[in-house]
């Protein structure tokens, strides 16, 4: 008798685990279109790359200090744009400029900051869309500032959202979303955002307390209380003082002269200089130019000047701070200083005013970038009368900020009070410079008084016995 094997059912049916498979199947499928979908999205719209950064030095040294914490100076330029939560530190002599870009063969300026004396900063993170249809946002991210900056913002090629977040050691910080133009100090007492042209918005320490500093305002955080106090910045005396308007969009973008300026050539032989309105960086400049292997003296100069009640000068007498300050790139020069008697720097300041006892005077400042071993030539200008200041090397083709400080302080022999005009003018046989700014900056500032110190009583002496 053959015995008939029963073969037991299976625990789940074929046509059940067909589509079981089936559908893991699908949903596996599914998931790899939607995270492929999701991935292809982030990486075209979302995702951001790192802004190409440079720190170009402009006059002294700056410490750079990496992860391995170890300091390094640097005087001449120096890529950052790999480097992850670098510190940037200058001291009394020194000074740099952090250029922010995008990272193409044009290397179109975004924002740049001037770290000037005595501060110190570190770069947290910079990035920027990877694309120009990506919808993420201009991200700059800084960290533990303590001293003094100047901020330029340039307008965006795209509409995304731009940030630049500075943060000090107290906890204050400072958004700036804007193109514009900003001045930042941040010290144990006090954090400041002067805004010359832009939109930034002060926090205290809390994020509770902030206020917007609109244009032409300065806000001061007063850390001892939270307290932030708006006020108007230092008024400038000089009209389009950082050449924003040399292209006019309503005449097609032709170059042109900012307005109350005027510019002019001088020389012994050809070939004639020039005085070009141009955009550099995203700035406005106008810049000074002779060559043509020229060897002999010309001056390209351009001047402003003051007129108030129908005669001719500024009255400063009502104010006790006046600040000179102008922003250059010495891009070439052929002379060695300033030439054989030092009156022939690429760049010279010339301040006209009548003193206070109605003597008529001139303030001079030069500035250079060669200095040749071969030739002594002398450091300041000996013909100029009264005596000037040391002309100051700076480094060539990096741009540098020059502020006189408190001139009230600086001429007391001779206290100006009338301004004539101002006159920046190039002078030598060939140069090259960018001017991107000249701007005469007055206002009253409260004299400080130190707190009385805290005296210790004297105990008594012993009694005897």
């Amino acid at each position: 008798m053959v015995e008939t094997l029963e073969i037991p059912e299976p625990r789940i049916k074929p046509e059940r685990l067909a589509w079981g498979v089936v559908l893991i199947a699908f949903a596996i499928f599914s998931t790899i279109c939607a995270l492929t979908t999701i991935g292809i999205y982030s990486f075209f719209f979302q995702s951001t790359v790192p802004m190409r950064v440079d720190l170009v030095v402009g006059v002294g040294s700056v410490a750079i200090t990496e992860s391995d914490l170890i300091p390094r100076v640097e005087r001449a330029v120096r890529d950052l744009t790999s480097v992850v939560n670098v510190s940037v530190s200058t001291d009394q002599q020194s000074q740099g400029t952090l250029s922010f870009r995008i990272p193409d063969e044009d290397g179109r300026l975004l924002a740049a900051i001037t770290v000037k004396r005595n501060t110190t900063l570190s770069l947290r993170s910079a990035s920027l869309p990877r694309f120009s249809w990506s919808t993420s946002d201009y991200i700059i991210d800084l960290r533990d500032f303590r001293g003094e900056v100047d901020i330029l913002v340039t307008e965006r090629p795209d509409d995304n959202y731009f940030v630049l977040s500075v943060l000090s050691p107290t906890g204050a910080q400072i958004h700036i979303d804007t193109a514009g133009q900003y001045t930042l100090t941040s010290n144990d007492t006090l954090v400041q955002v002067v805004n010359r042209r832009g939109r930034a918005i002060l926090f205290a320490p809390d994020l509770s307390i902030n206020r917007a500093i609109p244009a032409g305002n300065r806000g001061t955080l007063i850390l001892q209380t939270d307290e932030i106090i708006l006020d108007s910045a230092f008024t400038d005396l000089l009209v389009n003082a950082s050449f924003d308007t040399v292209y006019d969009a309503e005449t097609t973008e032709q170059p042109r002269l900012p307005e109350r300026w005027g510019c002019s050539n001088k020389q012994e032989d050809l070939p004639i200089g020039q005085w070009l309105p141009q955009v550099v960086d995203g700035r406005g400049v106008i810049r000074l130019l002779r060559n043509d292997n020229a060897s002999s003296h010309g001056e390209t100069l351009c001047v402003q000047y003051f007129a108030q009640d129908g005669q001719a000068g500024v009255d400063v007498t009502n104010f006790n701070f006046l600040n000179l300050r102008a922003t250059m790139f010495i891009n070439y020069q052929s002379l060695s200083r300033c030439g054989i008697r030092g009156s022939e720097c690429p760049l010279m300041l010339r301040m006209d005013y009548i003193d206070r006892d109605g003597n008529p005077r001139q303030w001079f400042q030069g500035f250079y970038a060669f200095d040749s071993e071969l030739y002594d030539y002398p450091p300041v200008c000996i013909t100029c009368s009264p005596p000037q200041d040391v002309h100051q090397q700076i480094n060539e083709q990096a741009w540098y900020t020059f502020e006189t400080g408190n001139l009230f302080v600086k001429l007391a022999d001779r206290l100006p009070g009338r301004i004539l005009s101002i006159t920046f003018y190039a002078s030598g046989h060939q140069y090259d410079v960018y001017v991107g700014e000249v701007a005469l900056l007055a206002g009253n500032v409260e004299a400080f008084t130190p707190p009385p110190a805290e005296i210790t009583p004297t105990p008594p002496p012993p009694e005897d016995g």
